[in-house]
């Protein structure tokens, strides 16, 4: 063994930890909030709440904004897609077949390749 005098001593460490997530503290923390500071409790939860319902109604205000942009963006492609095909009708009219009816398959080849490749990115 070793020298004598020399004791040997066993070191035991034990780590506890705890965690907790939420909006509110947990009940046993609230309570010594509470005793240090009266009217705690229902100023955090009214805190809470208008935290909640101002991500609620940004959430709404984004929403809005891209069904406006979507409804937008189709109008724009309706006019795209009429333009092109108003334009090849009026040249059929007067007597420009092949102008007119390149044009009007040019605007639906893009109608047409425009709504596949959309299906394509949804599906």
């Amino acid at each position: 063994m070793g020298s004598a005098g020399v004791s040997q001593k066993m070191v035991q460490q034990a780590i506890v930890s705890s965690s907790y997530s939420g909006p509110l503290p947990r009940p046993e923390e609230t309570a010594k909030y509470e005793s240090i500071l009266p009217g705690f409790s229902n100023r955090f939860v009214t805190m809470a709440e208008m935290a909640q319902k101002s991500d609620i109604e940004s959430n709404r205000r984004r929403e809005r904004g891209e069904i406006a942009f979507r409804m937008s963006s189709l109008v724009v492609a309706a006019v795209l897609g009429l333009v092109p095909l108003l334009g090849g009708i009026w040249l059929l009219s007067t007597d420009k077949p092949v102008s007119g009816f390149t044009i009007i398959a040019g605007a639906a080849a893009t109608v047409i390749y425009a709504v596949t490749k959309g299906q394509k990115k949804r599906g």
